[in-house]
């Protein structure tokens, strides 16, 4: 019994599905140009097996003739056993003289899957007819056909297998033969793979059983250049038409220059961790588009400027934040550039309102005011990756060159270099002889935190000047100025 020609799937898992739109690249040829003998086939980017009993010989006038025993088969595999992009759509060529066999004398379904083949391809006889016949992992070998092709068993054929794992659930294969597509009886062109060994979502060589030639085997890939929920395609235009209007994600996978516009309508995220998108991307006006950033290109995360690789122009841009990140940080500004989106962090506003110095009052009148005093009092902590409120209160409480903690400073209105330690008056602008001032909360402009008041002894006063009248004589002779935040 004369067996088929016979493509074998490598055990390799895939995760990802693919479009048939990509640019393919040589995969595999297993008989080079210089071949010259079976121990010599001068193949690329894989290797043989052909041990087996019956006949296999090379000649560079004729091929790779085969003529085997039951059973026997000689296999091609590729280096690595998967292809430089997995689960891609793959194509097989196969150059060859397909010895037929007889329709009956195929093998069974079970005796494919144990071969653990994905498909396979043969010339077959039924009764008078010759024709070319598929198995895609169900019990029949189907009938396919072309009005502008007849199998030839004496002379080369080129046969092309395309594997195509374009759905999830499911993986499909289509033959060319001589550049004619093949069909079935109800003129299907494209058969969802059955075979066990489909569910490896690739192939990763081929095998041949029985008898005959062959000239010549090469293997091309598509490459993903872009993905959006796990189906790959094969180039940024394309993954932005499938994400249509509902949000979506485009991962950028490998290298492109192409230039994208978006459409009106769009609801994109794009992912280029590595910066790999090199052209540009257009935002139509009034159309938002959001921008993931990760760990890496945000490192050390701190507040301060960090540029993301990616030339977008038009629109609104919106960088998001990994969620490490974004437990601390916050975009404070975004700058498009001709090259980049530079991207300005500071710590987040939930954070920085939270800040209660004193255990109980968080400091919360004056975001704008309070960053200031933080950023230029306080920046270790306030600018620190992981800045806490917790952390933010500890260096506030921190005493400045005035003695006052920082935060009672900030609350004031002055500086932690400023003294509040009380003066006379010039004896020329009192009204009497008995009054004291503070020259730094002469202009001072309090947070607005604290109901700020004054004591002189166990009097209180509460200057609309910083003005402070001591007491009158008799009352006492303390000069003491206290400084009472409620």
């Amino acid at each position: 019994m004369k067996k088929p020609l016979v493509f074998v799937a490598a055990a390799c898992a895939c995760a990802l599905a693919l479009r048939a739109d990509f640019n393919y690249i040589n995969w595999f040829s297993a008989i080079g140009d210089s071949a010259s003998s079976t121990a010599d086939l001068k193949p690329t980017n894989g290797s043989w097996s052909l041990t087996a009993e019956g006949e296999v010989s090379y000649a560079s006038n004729s091929g790779l003739v085969f003529d085997l025993d039951d059973n026997e088969s000689i296999a091609f595999t590729a280096t690595g056993g998967t292809a430089p992009d997995t689960n891609t759509v793959t194509q097989v060529t196969v150059e060859g003289v397909f010895v037929p066999v007889l329709l009956s004398d195929l093998p069974t379904q079970a005796e494919m899957n144990s071969r653990n083949a994905q498909v396979g391809f043969v010339v077959a006889i039924n009764g008078t007819a010759t024709n070319f016949y598929a198995w895609c992992g169900g019990e029949n070998w189907v009938k396919l056909s072309n009005a502008n092709v007849v199998p030839n068993t004496e002379n080369v054929t080129e046969v092309v297998a395309t594997f195509n794992y374009t759905s999830s659930s499911a993986s499909y294969a289509s033959f060319a033969v001589v550049n004619n597509v093949l069909a079935d009886d109800s003129s299907n062109t494209s058969f969802a793979i059955t075979s066990t060994a489909a569910t490896n979502r690739c192939i990763a060589g081929f095998s041949c059983y029985g008898s005959g030639t062959l000239v010549a085997a090469s293997g091309s890939v598509g490459i993903g250049v872009a993905s959006v929920d796990n189906v790959k395609y094969g180039s940024l235009a394309d993954a932005a038409t499938s994400a249509g209007t509902v949000a979506k994600t485009i991962n950028v996978l490998r290298e492109t220059s192409e230039n994208v516009s978006l459409a009106s309508d769009s609801n994109i995220t794009i992912s280029d961790p590595n910066g790999l998108a090199k052209g540009t991307i257009t935002v139509p006006s009034g159309t938002t588009v959001k921008v993931d950033t990760t760990v890496a290109q945000l490192n050390p995360a701190t507040n301060g400027v960090y540029s993301i690789p990616l030339k977008t122009s038009g629109g609104t841009v919106v960088v998001e934040l990994p969620a490490d990140v974004a437990q601390y940080k916050e975009v404070a500004t975004s700058n498009v550039t001709e090259s980049a989106i530079n991207v300005t962090l500071q710590t987040k506003s939930s954070i920085v309102l939270a800040t209660a110095p004193d255990g109980s009052k968080a400091l919360n009148a004056n975001e704008t005011k309070l960053r200031e005093f933080l950023n230029t009092y306080a920046n270790a902590a306030y600018a620190a990756t992981n800045a806490t409120a917790e952390t933010l209160a500890t260096a506030l409480n921190v005493n400045g060159a005035n003695s006052l903690p920082l935060y009672q400073s900030y609350a004031l209105g002055i500086a932690p270099t400023d003294s509040v330690k009380p003066v006379a008056m010039p004896k020329d602008e009192l009204a009497n002889d008995i009054a004291l001032y503070i020259p730094a909360l002469t202009n001072a402009v309090p947070s607005g935190d604290y109901n700020i008041t004054y004591k002189v002894g166990d009097t209180s006063v509460t200057p609309g000047t910083v003005t402070i009248p001591l007491p009158a004589a008799g009352a006492g002779s303390s000069t003491d100025v206290k400084i009472l935040f409620d």
